[in-house]
C-alpha cells in the first residue's frame, strides 16, 4: 500500500527503460514470493516436511529480490543525479525499498512456518 501511494506520487515522472523494466521484475518477483508464501500455508497441514521445502523457497526468493533491488536502486540513483524534479525520483527509490521490505516480511513469516512445521515432524 505505500509503495502503491508513493508511486503515485512520482506519477509525472519520465523513467529509463531499464529503470520500467526492473520494476516490472520487481512486481513479478512480489508476486511470485506471496504466492510461495500462501503454498508453505496451504501445505503446513497437510504435509509439515513439504511446508518447510515451501518456506525455503520463500527465502531464495526474498534473497534475490533483495539482489535485484540493490541494482535497481543503483539505477535510480545514476537516473536522479540529472533528473530535475528530487521528489520523484525519491518516491520511486523509496516505493522500491517498501515492496522490498514487503518480502521480508513474507520471509519473516516463512520462518514462522518453518518453525511450526519442524516442530510438528
Amino acid at each position: 500500500k505505500s509503495a502503491g501511494r508513493k508511486f503515485c506520487m512520482a506519477r509525472g515522472a519520465v523513467l529509463p527503460k531499464e529503470i520500467s523494466d526492473g520494476l516490472k521484475v520487481l512486481a513479478d518477483l512480489s508476486f511470485q514470493i506471496v504466492s510461495k508464501l500462501r503454498d508453505a500455508f496451504d501445505v503446513l497441514i497437510r504435509d509439515p516436511r513439504k511446508a518447510i521445502d515451501v518456506a525455503e523457497e520463500v527465502e531464495r526468493l526474498e534473497e534475490k529480490i533483495d539482489d535485484h533491488r540493490v541494482g535497481l536502486i543503483m539505477m535510480i540513483l545514476n537516473w536522479g543525479e540529472n533528473y530535475p524534479k528530487i521528489s520523484r525520483w525519491i518516491m520511486i527509490k523509496e516505493a522500491v525499498e517498501n515492496v522490498e521490505a514487503a518480502a521480508d516480511r513474507c520471509e519473516d513469516t516463512a520462518d514462522v512456518i518453518r518453525m511450526i512445521s519442524i516442530s510438528r515432524v
